[in-house]
């Protein structure tokens, strides 16, 4: 498992690699730019992105990262420890969220749920309907080979009622289930 860390503090990252090398492969950049980069390769299992880089803010990163259909888990580590931050970063794309200070044991318990919540996912078969392609394993959309961008929510339920095609769902189920 290889795990990229996205954090401008020298030593909190470097303290983080060390931590983590017992069972994870790290590599760490210091800057949201970077970052992109290198998550776009595709070859990270899970994402450590802090909020407070230099070039971007973490939620920008984020954003754009899920903009792109990058699926890798995301955990963000702030300071920050208010419910609209929380919710920001949730709704932006992140997978989890970690306040500074954390014990090295939770950490890693956190990156182990995002990794198994994935591996979970990644089973999930395609949902086809006509010419609209439905991939839960990365929430995406195509239709007739286009695809087709929605927000969270708007996928949610597209993805709720095509797995349930012939079914009759009441507004109540709907709503529940996004």
């Amino acid at each position: 498992m290889k795990l990229l860390i996205i954090e401008d503090n020298p030593q909190l990252s470097g303290r983080m690699k060390q931590q983590l090398r017992k069972w994870y492969i790290t590599e760490s950049v210091d800057s949201g730019e970077e970052g992109l980069r290198l998550a776009s390769t595709g070859l990270y299992d899970c994402l450590i992105l802090d909020l407070g880089l230099p070039d971007m803010s973490g939620s920008d990163v984020c954003r754009q990262l899920r903009r792109l259909s990058i699926d890798t888990p995301i955990l963000v580590l702030t300071g920050v420890d208010e419910t609209s931050s929380k919710v920001t970063l949730l709704e932006a794309g992140a997978d989890d969220y970690l306040t500074k200070p954390f014990a090295p044991e939770e950490l890693h318990a956190r990156i182990n749920a995002l990794l198994r919540r994935k591996n979970r996912s990644q089973s999930i078969p395609l949902i086809t309907i006509g010419d609209l392609t439905i991939n839960p394993a990365r929430r995406s959309v195509q239709r007739a080979g286009k695809d087709i961008h929605l927000r969270r929510k708007e996928y949610d339920i597209l993805e709720y009622l095509a797995s349930n095609s012939g079914r009759i769902l009441s507004r109540e189920l709907i709503i529940n289930h996004a």
